[in-house]
């Protein structure tokens, strides 16, 4: 019901999958029959924010509702820039469940590459520590995975 709640007031930024705007980039962060992925770029451009942005936000439930902020990325990035971009992006979940007045939600802010950086340990520390807010965790992910997918703990991550 929450699902088709946020459909219905945010459908013209519905898309069938997750993919950065402007970039022949390949890598994609793939929807599952039960989300609802809102496009962050064309919401951004409609409401003329300043500053950055996350790619997608994607939505599921799974007892309660579960919120993925994402951040597609090429094979080499600055990570400070994707952390920037993910806080922009759970400012916004933040913005659209208190418009509807959703309450009881999780948030994951999830960095899609081919591969991570270099800095390994960094990223790690990140992840550990989580620099985000209390309600987020930080998750690095592959290239056509599922947010479910993602959400499954995996040794090499």
């Amino acid at each position: 019901m929450t699902l088709a709640l946020i459909a219905r007031h945010w459908k013209k930024y519905v898309t069938q999958r997750c993919r950065s705007a402007g970039r022949s980039n390949t890598c994609v962060f793939c929807s599952s029959p039960k989300s609802v992925i809102l496009d962050c770029d064309k919401i951004h451009a409609d409401n003329m924010y300043l500053g950055m942005t996350s790619d997608c936000l994607v939505f599921e439930e799974d007892g309660i509702l579960q919120a993925a902020v994402v951040d597609l990325k090429g094979r080499g990035y600055r990570l400070e820039h994707a952390l920037a971009q993910l806080r922009a992006g759970e400012a916004l979940v933040a913005k659209i469940m208190s418009e509807l007045g959703i309450k009881n939600y999780k948030i994951y802010l999830i960095i899609v590459a081919p591969r991570h950086p270099a800095s390994k340990i960094l990223l790690r520390h990140i992840k550990r520590t989580s620099l985000a807010s209390k309600r987020s965790r930080i998750i690095t992910a592959r290239c056509g995975d599922t947010f479910s997918d993602a959400r499954r703990p995996r040794l090499s991550r």
